[in-house]
């Protein structure tokens, strides 16, 4: 029985991809100028906005994903050797690459940064996490051991503590920087973690009708929360676009339940296996300080359409950053491969 429950799933591992195709698209539309391009009123701008909205769950999906994949794994401290060796390979391989075609751009501090990326934050991410996963043995322990009731009291408070009430209120506070901080990953990892345990049990406490459209209702959820974020926005309420914005939260968890419960075929499992290992490189190499600043700033401006084929033109220009960074990821692996085939010996 705990080999089945705790056996992968695919559709988390299509949800990472999903998140991640996400962040590319926000990138797209911040990073690559089109948000700033139009006034609002404008079909082009409500579009923009719309697409920034429905992709912005993203960070709360990864985090989600960290605690139910993570809570019942055999946690060792070395795993995060791999991610650091991930995250250097690119810091330090991009900086290289840099300093040999466009040497003006590499400054004494972008090398310093090269080589300490968590200490330096070259990606928020990464040091927060690096934050969140120090302390992933402790919360693991907790998740495991305490009872279903109490770890959604948890949840619950974490929702209304953490969101719901500074949104409303439009306070930052307890250090969770919008949503950008090792505290907020480490409350979404306990929610993901709630699910991980106990979603089997939860969908038999479901009513007949909501289990038998136990995936469509979570993406009408997701497609509702979205619009309610888009109109508060529309309306001058940004706060309700953010990573601890509740509509924002309660959206990723929608995605997050849809994809924990997806069927996947034997062809999509294939594809999802080959597709989100290299996940993360996407992010590490599309927003490493040097193509951030130089290649992807403003690099939309004088080539998006606007009027509705602006929808179109921003999700043909995410799916190629996440190909192009997958394809450029692919020696990486195999380096990686390699070196755990031969020379790293197994735990």
């Amino acid at each position: 029985m705990n080999e089945k429950k705790h056996e992968k799933n695919y559709g988390i591992e299509w949800l990472r991809i999903l998140s991640m195709y996400m962040v590319a698209v926000l990138h797209t539309l911040g990073q690559g100028g089109i948000l700033g391009s139009f006034k609002q009123g404008d079909l082009s701008f409500s579009i923009a906005w719309f697409l920034e909205t429905a992709a912005f769950g993203a960070v709360d999906c990864f985090a989600l994903i960290s605690g139910y994949v993570g809570y019942h794994s055999h946690f060792r401290y070395k795993k995060g050797m791999r991610l650091w060796f991930q995250t250097f390979f690119y810091t330090l391989g991009i900086t290289i690459l840099f300093a040999i075609f466009m040497p003006e751009a590499v400054t004494k501090d972008q090398w310093i940064a090269a080589f300490f990326p968590i200490m330096k934050k070259q990606y928020w991410y990464m040091t927060a996490y690096a934050g969140l996963f120090i302390l992933i043995p402790i919360l693991n322990r907790a998740i495991v051991n305490l009872s279903g009731k109490e770890l959604l009291k948890i949840c619950i408070a974490i929702f209304l503590v953490f969101s719901l009430l500074p949104t409303l209120l439009n306070e930052t506070v307890f250090g969770l920087g919008g949503g950008y901080s090792a505290i907020w990953l480490l409350l979404l990892y306990i929610c993901g973690g709630f699910w991980g345990k106990y979603h089997e049990i939860c969908l038999t406490h479901l009513p007949d009708f909501c289990f038998r459209h136990r995936l469509f209702l979570p993406f009408l959820f997701y497609l509702f929360f979205t619009t309610i974020s888009f109109l508060l926005k529309m309306f001058g309420f940004s706060q309700y676009v953010s990573y601890t914005s509740p509509t924002i939260f309660l959206g990723s968890c929608a995605l997050f339940f849809l994809f924990s419960l997806m069927p996947c075929s034997k062809k999509s499992r294939h594809v999802a296996s080959f597709l989100a290992p290299s996940a993360l490189s996407v992010y590490l190499i599309h927003v490493h300080p040097l193509i951030w600043n130089h290649l992807m700033l403003y690099f939309a401006i004088g080539h998006f359409p606007s009027g509705p084929m602006l929808f179109v033109w921003v999700i043909t220009a995410a799916l190629c950053i996440y190909l192009l960074c997958t394809i450029i990821d692919l020696p990486r692996r195999l380096l990686w491969y390699i070196a755990t085939r031969f020379f790293i010996k197994p735990n």
